[in-house]
């Protein structure tokens, strides 16, 4: 249970990140880190997504 919530707390911190840094690529229009943070906001979402999966299937058994 607890290394789920650090997973997800990590996933969010993650995605809090990866927005600031699409925030200042965008600003910066710097395509290689607009690129870069795009992709770190899918694994966020995707780390995110799979620890709440993995969650619902412990609360199933």
């Amino acid at each position: 249970m607890v290394k789920k919530l650090f997973s997800l707390v990590g996933a969010a911190v993650s995605a809090f990140s990866a927005v600031s840094g699409l925030k200042s690529a965008r600003r910066d229009q710097d395509r290689l880190a607009l690129l870069n943070a795009i992709f770190s906001i899918a694994v966020a979402a995707t780390g995110a997504a799979l620890v709440l999966r993995d969650w619902r299937k412990d609360e199933d058994r």
